[in-house]
């Protein structure tokens, strides 16, 4: 609902077969499966993202640099594999950081 255009993202949709599955994961597991599947504390296969839009993580990304489940970030800029944040909470508020996608 936030004006301007965003940036989609999309989660991995293929699984690393075991040895010993001849080829059954892929049947049993099809791409649009993998992508309808959704669980608590994980985000959806489509996450469609607007610069000014305040985030907050879900996992532990980078204890040290506050980057702790839970941390509220405003995104600054969307790059292809990047996104750009300042920190809103915490004791590190207003450092930028950079989370890999």
């Amino acid at each position: 609902m936030a004006p301007g255009t965003g940036r989609t993202y999309l989660s991995t949709d293929t699984i690393v077969p075991y040895t010993g599955d001849h080829g059954d994961t892929e049947i049993l597991y099809s791409t649009e499966y993998l992508n309808l599947i959704s669980f608590n504390g994980l985000p959806p296969h489509r996450l469609e993202l607007k610069v000014n839009t305040p985030v907050m993580l879900l996992r532990n990304v980078n204890q040290t640099e506050g980057l702790c489940n839970g941390t509220r970030l405003l995104i600054t800029q969307l790059l292809p594999r990047v996104i750009e944040a300042q920190i809103m909470t915490g004791t590190t508020i207003g450092h930028r950081v950079y989370i890999p996608v």
